[in-house]
């Protein structure tokens, strides 16, 4: 187990790329997908390195690509016990710690995102026992005040997701819990650790007192435009605000969740052919100025590619407090 000083910079990681459950389904361009229409297209980007299987070599090289974009933690997506992003888990462990063991992770806990089918307490508690016993004690799984980590994903909640939280956790004595925010979320009797934003149109958001995020762009496969365009000296902007205002956790949507086009990890758009390459990741290395050399190339094996993602996590949760930012 690990601990790393606030402010932490940390982005949302996907490992779902993966073959552990057998599935050869090609979201990237699914069946009658129609480059000339991008929403046809469950994305319109691919990755650079070409579409790859998530592994252990594969991990090694995005913590390298994130510690370059002074990134220090990453919040891995988890749909529970068994599920893909649960098997790769473990050697993504493994790769922070042979990197150097600087590196910190996480998860995100994804089960509270499904509508209708919200977890009970005693839920809650054995997935919590579960990565205690098998994740939480390594040297690179994150801890803060002297618990253990989770970030929380609550598809736009409300305070009864809190309660449930509060009740699974001792009232948060035995975790720190990171909730993703909603309308009116300060109101509840119950409070988690810290709160998070993970929206549909948020270039910068604020949550004072707790996080910052910021997105490259928003662009959900299934919509004929993007939410929030792809546009670096935006997202330059909403970093340099993003650093001065101190939050302790600072946040970038994502590192690869290529299905809605929030990834900073290096890709090409389908349509236009318009590379970004690293310049997100170097955007960030210099946070949000000019003054950065371009990320060294790594090199990485590219094995294939598979895996689904079950929903779409961007929702509209339009009546969370936001605070848009603005150019420092």
């Amino acid at each position: 187990m690990g601990d790393i000083p606030f402010p932490i910079r940390g982005t949302f990681y996907y490992p779902w790329y993966s073959g552990t459950d057998g599935s050869t389904s090609n979201w990237f361009d699914k069946p009658g997908c129609n480059l000339a229409v991008s929403f046809t297209c469950a994305s319109v980007h691919m990755p650079d390195v070409g579409y790859y299987i998530q592994s252990y070599a594969k991990a090694r090289t995005d913590i390298d690509n994130m510690q370059w974009a002074k990134i220090g933690l990453g919040i891995s997506s988890w749909f529970g016990q068994g599920h893909r992003t649960d098997t790769s888990f473990p050697s993504q462990l493994q790769a922070a710690l042979d990197d150097g063991g600087n590196f910190q992770w996480t998860l995100y806990y994804e089960k509270e995102g499904t509508p209708g089918n919200d977890p009970s307490v005693a839920e809650i508690q054995d997935d919590l026992a579960y990565v205690l016993a098998n994740y939480a004690s390594h040297p690179n799984y994150l801890w803060k005040s002297g618990k253990p980590t989770i970030f929380v994903y609550t598809n736009g909640g409300d305070c009864e997701d809190v309660s449930r939280w509060a009740q699974a956790t001792n009232n948060f004595q035995s975790w720190y819990v990171s909730m993703q925010v909603f309308g009116n979320y300060q109101a509840c009797p119950s409070q988690p650790s810290s709160w998070h934003q993970y929206a549909g149109e948020i270039g910068g958001d604020q949550q004072p007192g707790f996080s910052f995020a910021v997105a490259p762009e928003v662009w959900l496969w299934a919509e004929a435009t993007p939410r929030v365009p792809r546009d670096l000296a935006r997202f330059k902007a909403d970093v340099r605000s993003m650093v001065a205002s101190g939050e302790p956790w600072q946040l970038i949507l994502t590192y690869n969740e290529w299905g809605e086009s929030t990834q900073i990890e290096p890709g090409t758009h389908k349509i236009t052919g318009v590379d970004w390459g690293s310049t997100f990741l170097d955007a960030l290395a210099a946070d949000g100025e000019d003054d950065i050399d371009l990320l060294p190339d790594a090199d990485i094996v590219t094995t294939g590619w598979t895996s689904t993602p079950l929903f779409s996590k961007i929702n509209d949760n339009s009546d969370a407090t936001m605070i848009t930012a603005t150019a420092s």
